[in-house]
């Protein structure tokens, strides 16, 4: 099977405008790769799936607020190219035989496909829908069964996908068989896992889940889901004891998947108000709401005014509720992921500085969003910010636990890669150089015109990973142009067999005469 010109195009417009992977910066190849589309998409397009370029995907650990991790993927871009191609291609049909949106049953990223933006979902994750069912259906109930399946995504048994999306038509069989095929030689043979962090993994999952919310509405009872976090709801407790056993007995014997004992349990209606109801965005709009009525409450008894005071808008107020945000994520147990995103993400919107000394004190509690964070950070880092925290930053590389773990240090090094101004430290140069960011050190080496370096890593170019490869061909870009397009070519000989070796040698060359 090959992949269709339309499927490879939306792909290039989804990467282009998204991201390869949501727990990585997204790799300069793709740069690359745009530049030489042309020979790209006749590759992508000429070239059976099965023999497709595939290199190791990156692997690591993203910090989970229990204190645990989280396995996350980034493949690469070739790869992530043909995996959004071919979610595309299967898209529409997924979409077409999940509940209807109206019914808020499966609420999680409703597909709706725009093919000159390159989305695959509509504005909406969905998780406002399913908070709305939830609480719709708690009026209703007495009792609420609360599950979700144990770690998802990377417990996907690769061969029940290709059984549930041949299912959604019978035209299906041969890119379901390439799909299998595709996501084994991705996890390298083991029979199960899709990565985690594309978009497409949304979608597959999606497909995966289509006949257990069938099984569920089909057993008699009314239930809402986001991804794998199941609502469950019934008047009788005994009712959902045993709807628990069934549940857990189809997952297993149809899907291969177990639910969490961590996170299951059956709870009152009165408990799931208290404990489950609330938005991120409810959150903020409360505290909003909250700081405006104390500056409005009256200043004493006897106090009068001549005019009536002017009062902030929200605009004016959000710096105040995201500290307040802050101080009160910082005072639970564990990181609340949800709240923590939306905070940040809404800091980073408006260049809001007031949580930065808070994130940066309290690092390794942050850490389970260390995206999020550098984005934040990057957002309302200047000159003057850089000044006044390069201490601090280089106390945090070389003292803090977190800082060296790996996931934890390539976004660090992203960070400081976008603000070259922390490589002047030598503390800090060393930590990105350690890093498995090998494009911060490629930056560096040419933003500093460090030749000698270069001559150094260049040495090591055939024992070196493929990344970190194409990383030295971007750090070429500090030698003189006579010597780098002499090396370029030689080495264009030894990699011409890569299609994105090829690219990025090209892309190289190009910067280098432009």
């Amino acid at each position: 099977m090959r992949l269709t010109n339309d499927a490879v195009e939306f792909a290039k417009t989804h990467i282009t405008k998204f991201y390869d992977s949501d727990f990585f910066p997204k790799p300069f190849e793709f740069l690359a790769l745009w530049g030489n589309w042309n020979d790209v998409k006749t590759y992508l397009t000429t070239t059976d799936l099965d023999n497709l370029l595939m290199e190791d995907p990156t692997i690591l650990c993203s910090p989970k607020p229990s204190g645990t991790f989280r396995i996350v993927h980034q493949i690469d871009p070739i790869s992530s190219i043909a995996y959004t191609a071919l979610t595309y291609m299967i898209a529409e049909k997924i979409e077409q035989n999940r509940f209807e949106l109206s019914e808020q049953v499966a609420c999680s990223y409703r597909v709706s496909i725009d093919r000159n933006t390159g989305t695959f979902f509509d504005n909406a994750t969905g998780y406002g829908d399913f908070l709305e069912k939830c609480s719709e259906l708690n009026d209703t109930y007495e009792h609420v069964l609360i599950t979700d399946i144990s770690d998802f995504y990377n417990q996907v048994y690769v061969h029940r996908l290709r059984n549930a999306i041949s299912a959604l038509d019978t035209e299906f069989e041969p890119v379901a068989k390439s799909i299998e095929g595709f996501l084994l030689a991705i996890n390298g043979s083991p029979t199960k896992g899709i990565p985690v962090g594309p978009a497409s993994s949304i979608i597959m999952a999606e497909a995966l889940m289509i006949d257990v919310d069938e099984f569920i509405s089909n057993s008699g009872f009314k239930h809402t889901r986001y991804v794998d976090d199941f609502r469950i709801f019934a008047n009788s407790k005994s009712e959902l004891v045993n709807f628990l056993d069934k549940l857990t007995k189809y997952l297993f014997e149809n899907h291969r998947l177990n639910l969490s004992s961590s996170k299951t349990e059956i709870i009152s209606k009165a408990n799931f108000v208290d404990n489950y109801l609330e938005s991120p965005e409810s959150v903020e709009k409360s505290h909003i709401h909250q700081t405006l009525a104390d500056i409005m409450e009256p200043q004493g008894a006897y106090q009068a005014y001549e005019e009536e005071p002017e009062l902030p808008s929200e605009t004016e107020i959000r710096p105040t509720v995201m500290f307040s945000m802050c101080q009160k994520l910082l005072a639970l147990e564990k990181l609340d992921l949800g709240v923590a995103r939306h905070m940040l993400r809404q800091c980073r919107r408006y260049r809001i500085r007031s949580v930065a000394k808070l994130i940066t004190e309290n690092f390794e509690y942050f850490c389970p969003v260390i995206n999020d964070v550098v984005l934040y950070l990057d957002a309302v880092t200047n000159h003057r910010f850089i000044e006044l925290n390069v201490s601090k930053f280089e106390d945090l590389v070389q003292n803090n636990n977190y800082a060296h773990l790996p996931f934890v240090r390539l976004w660090l090094a992203e960070y400081f890669r976008r603000n070259t101004n922390f490589l002047k430290s030598p503390v800090i140069a060393d930590y990105v150089a350690g890093s498995l960011h090998h494009e911060a050190y490629a930056d560096h080496i040419i933003e500093s015109s460090n030749l000698s370096e270069f001559r150094h890593i260049k040495a090591s170019l055939n024992e070196v990973s493929d990344r970190k490869r194409r990383a030295i061909f971007k750090a070429s870009l500090v030698t003189a142009k006579d010597d780098r397009d002499a090396w370029l070519n030689s080495i264009g000989r030894r990699y011409s067999t890569n299609i994105i070796d090829v690219s990025v040698i090209k892309w190289v060359k190009a910067k280098s005469n432009s």
